[in-house]
């Protein structure tokens, strides 16, 4: 402020925004809210909310005097009061003292600048915070206290905030912890945004419970308890945490409210306690603190208690790691050669199985790993049934009817005990959803049925197994089979780019218009067969269509037709057609037609009608999609109507005008079956209404 002009100064003394005011003068800001009072008003809940809400404070330096508001409010929705009830005469009182103490407002003046020493002499910047709460209210305040290089100490106020307690009871010392979280983040979020290298941070409490919690470990405690202290501990070390006398503590003015005459001359808010500049006034902490019984009890209430539990839980352990292979014929083989190895060290060598496997042997492989994957998955249910006491009625396999077979299988009990079905059918195996034994069974039955869908692989495994919310198993599995990702996966579709403007803009028909050849077509003349083409004109717009009979694709032939086609239909603005490489690949003379000097003579007739030609770009034929799909159209019903018969000129003439007039009464837009809809429209429409 002392490099400014003293003139820059005085003409601009006040400046205000956002309903504070900055007197450039005093560098002091001020709360410039002007508000109606009447004492005898009958105030109701919608004008107390506004009127709360009018004080812009972003840094809480009035968070004492606006709690009070808050608490009201908060009284208001307890009550059930609606938007337009007045007040209960005891609140109304409370507002009223409130509203009345509003016009002290204008004498609260702050220093804008919070750090007025220079910061070359500052040799120690600190951040302290304070934190309180109360059965109606908790919050924080954080100050910054800095010293200078003759030891000459400043403390002031950077922020604070307040919350109501929740209406939901919840105990003091909780709420202590809650204001504590809400100082740890005002710190940080202090921290962060000044930018400066700070010396020391530190916090304070009034409640010996809450420091009690945050000096343990988060794990010792109970989940509320522990969340809030986890959060702690990661804006705010443990040891940074120390105890304050309420009577010394800022924050217990936000908890308890003050009015606004007190808090502008309050010292203790704006500079916080007196002993905070010298550190060996700091409050001292006894090492041996005499904890009161109650205080203690508080204490355990929210110490987790540690239960030992011992579980034995045997399970098999498999003999290889079986996530390695893919295929689960051959972990049945390799399990199959392991178990015959271990046979064979116990025989005679004259009795050992030296040949290929048996089935039998793959049989045993196959129970081995079934046996593996229940033992791990049912552990507890299989326990439970060997107990012979029934499965619990929350438990997964409840209503299976889960039993144990004479092998120790879980099979899936059932009313089909006097079936002639098969064993395996009637009491299928149980097996879970999640396991990489399950997935390799899977895909040995989708490989077995010749790799169907997901019915029929699921209807294959339930011949001798019951996995486990089955489909959505299958379906994993499925998904990811490669031979049938390559059969069945659907090409990349391209994202086509917007249609072009001249598509999509309001025009009269064939103003905008699409050009195309179709041929070569025969027709009988006296001297024989000939050939003839035809030309097809199409609106971009309206996808009208017309078409023209050329004996030739001579430019002459070419630009008579394109007269009659002007003459009767108007004559176009834009022509749009295929470029000339596509050209150069297609009939001798479609060459011809696009040659140089056909070219010319045509270009002069473009130019005498003041239309503009122009080409789609090289290699992209889509753009012409719209001109191709009626060329398709066409082609279909010429093919339909003739099939091999050869007509003659006039003929042919005939039937390409019913031709066009068959596309052009085509539904552009969505026929529905209710008698309401409105009727589909054509092209005609928009030919001729």
């Amino acid at each position: 402020m002392n490099d400014l002009p003293s003139e820059k100064i005085e003409e601009h003394k006040q400046v205000t925004t956002l309903r504070m005011s900055w007197n450039c003068k005093n560098d002091e800001l001020s709360y410039n809210i002007s508000m109606e009072i009447n004492e005898k008003k009958e105030y109701t809940k919608r004008e107390v909310l506004s009127a709360a809400s009018r004080i812009y404070d972003p840094l809480g330096y009035l968070t004492p005097f606006i709690i009070r508001a808050k608490t009201l409010i908060q009284e208001l929705w307890q009550r059930g009061l609606r938007w337009e009830d007045p007040l209960p005469h005891d609140l109304k009182t409370t507002w009223t003292r409130w509203i009345i103490e509003w016009k002290e407002i204008e004498n609260v003046q702050i220093p804008r600048c919070l750090i007025k020493i220079p910061m070359k002499n500052i040799i120690r910047l600190e951040l302290h915070g304070f934190s309180d709460a109360s059965e109606r209210a908790y919050g924080g305040a954080v100050y910054i206290k800095m010293i200078d290089v003759e030891g000459r100490g400043a403390i002031k106020l950077v922020v604070a905030k307040s919350k109501v307690a929740p209406l939901k009871s919840v105990t003091l010392p909780r709420l202590e912890l809650v204001a504590a979280l809400v100082t740890a983040k005002l710190i940080s979020h202090v921290k962060q945004v000044i930018d400066l290298n700070m010396d020391r941070i530190c916090c304070w409490s009034d409640s010996e419970i809450t420091l009690c919690w945050i000096r343990n470990a988060a794990r010792t405690w109970k989940p509320f308890v522990k969340n809030r202290v986890e959060s702690i501990h990661e804006l705010v070390k443990p040891e940074d945490w120390r105890y304050c006398p309420t009577k010394d503590n800022p924050a217990d003015i936000i908890t308890r409210g003050t009015t606004l005459r007190k808090l502008k001359d309050n010292r203790l808010w704006w500079n916080g306690p007196k002993w905070l500049h010298d550190e060996s006034q700091w409050p001292k902490e006894r090492l041996h603190r005499t904890v009161t019984k109650e205080i203690q009890n508080i204490i355990e209430e929210e110490r987790r208690s540690t239960v030992i539990m011992m579980n034995v839980n045997v399970t098999i352990p498999p003999i290889f790691e079986v996530e390695k292979f893919g295929n689960f014929e051959k972990v049945l083989r390799l399990t199959a050669y392991c178990n015959r190895f271990v046979s064979n060290c116990k025989t005679l060598p004259e009795r050992r199985r030296l040949r290929e496997l048996t089935s039998e042997e793959m049989i045993t492989a196959e129970k081995y790993w079934l046996k593996i994957v229940q033992r791990n998955e049912f552990h507890d249910e299989i326990q439970i049934l060997q107990n012979g006491r029934p499965l619990p009625k929350e438990n997964r396999l409840k209503t299976l009817d889960p039993f144990l077979d004479e092998d120790g299988f879980l099979r899936v009990g059932g009313r089909l005990r006097l079936s002639d079905l098969d064993y395996e059918m009637k009491y299928p195996i149980i097996l879970p959803k999640k396991h990489h034994v399950v997935n390799l069974i899977i895909d040995r039955a989708h490989s077995n049925t010749l790799h169907a869908g997901n019915n029929q692989t699921l209807t294959t495994l339930r011949q001798n197994f019951w996995i486990l919310n089955g489909r959505a198993a299958v379906k994993g599995v499925l998904r990811n089979c490669v031979i049938c990702k390559k059969q069945e996966t659907r090409p990349f579709e391209q994202k086509m780019a917007d249609l072009p403007k001249m598509r999509t803009s309001e025009t009269f028909p064939f103003e905008n218009t699409g050009l195309d050849f179709i041929g070569p077509l025969h027709i009988d003349r006296e001297d024989g067969c000939t050939k003839v083409y035809i030309c097809l004109f199409t609106c971009m717009v309206t996808r009208s269509i017309h078409l023209e009979l050329l004996s030739d694709l001579s430019a002459e032939r070419f630009i008579q037709a394109f007269n009659r086609f002007g003459s009767r239909r108007g004559y176009p603005r834009i022509i749009q057609s295929d470029n000339f490489s596509t050209f150069k690949m297609a009939d001798r003379q479609l060459k011809n037609l696009f040659s140089r000097p056909s070219l010319d003579k045509v270009q002069r007739t473009m130019i005498r009608h003041r239309i503009e030609w122009k080409f789609i770009t090289e290699r992209a034929p889509w753009h012409g999609g719209y001109w191709e799909r009626l060329v398709r159209s066409v082609k279909n019903t010429l093919k339909k109507i003739l099939g091999r018969t050869t007509l003659d000129e006039e003929e042919l003439t005939t039937v390409l005008c019913e031709i066009e007039a068959k596309i052009n009464a085509r539904p552009l837009t969505f026929v529905g079956d209710d008698v309401k809809d409105a009727d589909a429209q054509t092209p005609f429409h928009f030919l001729i209404g």
